[in-house]
């Protein structure tokens, strides 16, 4: 159930690159493109290409849209996001309040995450023409660039601030893991994985996959890339899972009612639980406060 919309535009949608265009017609891409995706025998080559439209058709609206929030778990409790009017960074309190600009360049920048302390944010930048990994202050200051060419997305920081999880979308393709400071790149998988999320205590990794031939579904794994285990089998889209502040429970997006909901479910597939229960919506980029009371997502703007 909506609590509260914490702001109303500029800041939404799931964990993908995303783009506010006036002049094209939602509903009716949207539905062009997760039909695609469901049925697409050539994911070699056309797979990766569905998923960046899919990610910047997926929050076309009439307003500005905002890119997949994130929640420190410092102890003000801020938000991190991307407005893609303008492909910028914001930061703003958890009740919506205060909203910072951090980043200003004519760069594309997105997915950003916060370390647990808040005080660092990982994102994904087009700096040098592709997206590539990069770490900076919590007030814009101090950018290093973390990887180097090869489109890299979806980074999110473990627990202890040690080491960065992230998917890579060209060459050799699949979800990486690194030291936060770049250092040790080491790939996990080999297929087209996304939305990787590491779990409170580095334990396990979740994310998505279309590696079966079929839609978007949810994996995980231990966090040295073993003991793979497919948790959803459904005919909908299941995408950007987080896992909960204790570690118990997994929140994801799916389309399997016909329309973008919030889900939980349990480390190994079981209880799943409907959250949202909307029409006409695209309910996406779930997360949980750090003391599990909350959740926030986005939804032509970001919800609490």
């Amino acid at each position: 159930m909506k609590v509260a919309e914490i702001f109303n535009k500029g800041l939404s949608l799931p964990r993908l690159a995303t783009i506010s265009n006036n002049e094209l017609d939602t509903d009716y891409n949207i539905s062009y493109y997760l039909f695609m995706l469901r049925n697409i025998a050539f994911k070699t080559y056309l797979i990766p290409l569905l998923i960046i439209l899919l990610s910047f058709l997926i929050s076309c609206n009439t307003e500005d849209s905002v890119e997949p929030p994130n929640i420190s778990n410092s102890f003000n409790g801020k938000i991190v996001c991307t407005n893609t009017s303008n492909d910028e960074i914001y930061v703003m309190n958890g009740d919506g309040t205060g909203l910072t600009r951090i980043t200003n360049n004519s760069n594309a920048d997105y997915w950003p995450s916060f370390s647990s302390d808040g005080s660092k944010i990982v994102f994904s930048s087009n700096a040098l023409g592709v997206c590539d990994i990069y770490i900076m202050n919590s007030n814009g200051t101090g950018i290093t660039q973390l990887t180097t060419g090869s489109f890299d997305m979806y980074p999110s920081l473990s627990s202890d601030n040690q080491k960065i999880v992230y998917s890579r979308a060209t060459g050799i393709s699949g979800i990486y893991i690194m030291d936060s400071d770049g250092n040790n790149q080491i790939q996990l998988t080999s297929d087209f994985d996304y939305d990787p999320s590491i779990s409170p205590d580095g334990s396990k990794i979740v994310f998505a996959s279309t590696r079966d031939l079929s839609n978007f579904e949810i994996y995980i794994m231990d966090s040295d890339g073993t003991d793979e285990t497919r948790l959803t089998n459904d005919s909908g889209i299941d995408h950007t899972p987080n896992f909960s502040p204790d570690g118990t429970k997994i929140i994801f997006s799916s389309d399997r009612d016909g329309n973008f909901e919030i889900y939980t479910m349990n480390l190994d597939g079981s209880e799943v639980t409907q959250l949202t229960n909307t029409t006409n919506t695209l309910n996406g980029a779930p997360c949980y406060s750090p003391d599990g009371s909350k959740i926030i997502y986005n939804t032509y703007g970001v919800y609490i």
